[in-house]
């Protein structure tokens, strides 16, 4: 999957975008798309929030999707 969102063009990664909806989807798109592509800020900050759900709570998930918030929030300058 990693291939297809880097591979995207435009066109193609707008097609992407409604499958930040999908429970299953949502999880693993939201990194590809915000660490492959410059994204329109709406939908950089889905991608956010959907991190930041995955983020919440106690377990080693939660804890590896804080440093990655951290990370690219450093990156893109998100403050």
């Amino acid at each position: 999957m990693y291939s297809i969102v880097r591979n995207a063009d435009s066109e193609s990664l707008k097609q992407l975008f409604p499958l930040l909806e999908d429970p299953l989807s949502k999880r693993w798109l939201a990194h590809q798309l915000v660490e492959l592509h410059n994204l329109p800020l709406e939908i950089e900050n889905q991608c956010f929030y959907i991190v930041e759900q995955l983020a919440a709570g106690d377990s080693a998930e939660a804890f590896g999707e804080s440093l990655w918030l951290k990370e690219w929030s450093n990156k893109l300058g998100r403050t």
